[in-house]
């Protein structure tokens, strides 16, 4: 009786193990897909300090990884008071008196999460999530100190040059290596236009500070999502754990059209953040007084792309669609496009199989994801009250607010799901 040894299954690898590539190892494991994460960096690490999650991220980490529900409700931080447990954000005025005569801590907004969720947002530190994801990435799965220089298409096989002299070998690549991604010049070619990110005329001082003193400092709102608004100016705050708190400090000063270093990090100053923030109320003064570090990060994003795949090469995350923080979801975007390429690839055992599975997947969330880098930036104008045709009109910044919310999280990915598949099997008929 002759024996046939069974058909290898298709091996990926899968560049870069931020959040979005350990996300994107999880959606993989589970379907099934042999495949190996190659990180740059020595350990897992992420840069900057706190996440937003909304219900879009929630739903697509659950349905990534179910054990992750519990972590969800132990490590992270979500509105405590009554007035506001089913609040997503407090907007409020920064500035000591507007020219409308609004005042410092005057409320503009309470954007409401939705209906279907209990808690109007969660929020944790970027390293706790990502040391949550990683717990359950398969042992073996990752190597590190892999530095991507190059792909190579030779025959029916990818090559991967690393910065350290060693290559390695696979049937499909998937790029989760952010906004300077090397994946997306292979995606795109070496001379499209959409290879550069575009500054967006924003820089922003981040830092932590004790959640005791913001208390001190804000009120009761101190445990809430907050943004004091000014014009050309903002500030965001919140609750990362139950001890520290984000700020971001986010400035677009009239005139500002170039960020002019090769470092999208540049030296700031204590007296130049104060001046900045000048007519904005003294706890705010006060509170920019607490955070450690003045340097000033340039505020980028990434081109449209006319595609997020060439073959069997494809871009999640930041090599994708990265955008401004405004939106507060950049990372749920992410996740999302994980949960959708791994249910495409469930149960594809060829290469064709995986060609079809990649151009459903941009068909899917091109689209979705594009169009969140546009509105991430409109929120950015809207908190600053620079938007055209909305300024500081508190009615107009409520409608587009919602609006705008409402379109992120009312997401129903499922059907999303189907919607590749369907579109897979209409390519391969």
């Amino acid at each position: 009786m002759a024996f046939t040894s069974p058909k290898p299954k298709p091996v990926f690898a899968v560049i870069g193990g931020g959040l979005c590539g350990a996300a994107l190892s999880l959606s993989l494991s589970r379907a099934g897909i042999v495949h190996t994460v190659y990180e740059s960096a020595a350990v897992f690490s992420e840069i900057g300090a706190g996440i937003t999650l909304l219900s879009n991220a929630i739903q697509a980490l659950t349905k990534i990884e179910p054990k992750l529900a519990e972590y969800l409700e132990r490590d992270t931080t979500w509105n405590k008071s009554v007035e506001h447990e089913h609040t997503t954000m407090i907007y409020k005025v920064g500035m000591r008196e507007m020219r409308s005569g609004k005042k410092f801590g005057d409320k503009v907004h309470c954007l409401d999460g939705p209906p279907w969720d209990p808690v109007g947002r969660r929020c944790a530190h970027r390293a706790s999530l990502l040391e949550e994801l990683v717990r359950h990435v398969p042992e073996g799965t990752v190597q590190f100190k892999k530095t991507l220089v190059s792909i190579l298409n030779i025959e029916s096989k990818y090559e991967l040059r690393f910065a350290d002299g060693t290559c390695a070998f696979a049937d499909a690549v998937i790029g989760c290596d952010g906004i300077k991604s090397i994946t997306r010049r292979f995606v795109l070619g070496e001379d499209d236009p959409a290879l550069k990110p575009a500054f967006t005329n924003t820089y922003a001082h981040r830092g932590l500070v004790p959640h005791s003193i913001v208390e001190s400092l804000l009120g009761p709102d101190g445990s809430n999502l907050m943004i004091h608004m000014g014009y050309n100016r903002y500030l965001v705050s919140y609750p990362v754990n139950d001890n520290m708190v984000n700020v971001g400090a986010f400035c677009c000063p009239k005139g500002l059209n170039r960020w002019d270093s090769d470092s999208w990090v540049m030296p700031g100053t204590r007296e130049e953040m104060l001046e900045q923030f000048e007519d904005f109320g003294e706890p705010i003064h006060e509170l920019i007084k607490c955070m450690e570090n003045t340097d000033k990060w340039g505020i980028f994003e990434s081109a449209p792309a006319r595609t997020y795949v060439n073959d069997r090469v494809c871009i999640l995350g930041d090599a994708a669609h990265a955008s401004s923080p405004h939106h507060g979801s950049a990372a749920a975007l992410a996740f999302e496009d994980g949960y959708i390429l791994g249910g495409l690839l469930s149960g594809v055992d060829s290469l064709c199989g995986i060609t079809a599975a990649f151009r459903a997947y941009d068909e899917t969330r091109r689209p979705r994801t594009q169009a969140f880098v546009r509105s991430s930036r409109d929120i950015g104008r809207m908190d600053t009250f620079t938007m055209d045709g909305v300024g500081d009109n508190f009615e107009k910044i409520a409608e587009l607010s919602d609006t705008r919310y409402g379109w992120l999280w009312n997401l129903d990915l499922e059907r999303e799901l189907e919607r590749g598949k369907r579109f897979m099997q209409s390519i391969n008929v």
